[in-house]
């Protein structure tokens, strides 16, 4: 049987809401080369969607597996957030994550703690 719908939702962000540094200003601080176009100010003048604007900078990385995958460890999950979401889903909360960030990393650092949300 699966389990019962909580009849309660929270609806959160990630990077820089449930972590203390967001991927995105990461990448961007330490991982562009010189030179890179300025894909944010593309963004913010309509010029490109969000997501393509993301796109872009990650496909301007310029960083091992090993770097990038430090860069997320470095983006500091908020410690307090198991037991924050064991909490709400004890009194009928679910979570939800929306975020426009990338789901790999969001998954890799939530079950590195052992937090299953969706």
């Amino acid at each position: 049987m699966p389990a019962p719908k909580p009849g309660k939702v929270l609806v959160t962000d990630f990077d820089g809401t449930m972590t203390r540094e967001d991927f995105y200003r990461l990448v961007v601080g330490e991982m562009l080369p010189p030179g890179t176009p300025d894909h944010w100010g593309e963004y913010r003048r309509g010029e490109i969607p969000h997501f393509e604007c993301l796109r872009r900078y990650f496909a301007c990385i310029r960083a091992t597996e090993a770097e990038v995958l430090s860069a997320v460890d470095r983006m500091g999950l908020d410690p307090g957030l198991p037991a924050a979401v064991a909490e709400l889903n004890a009194a009928g909360w679910g979570v939800v994550v929306a975020s426009a960030g990338c789901e790999w990393y969001i998954r890799k650092l939530l079950g590195a703690a052992g937090v299953d949300v969706e």
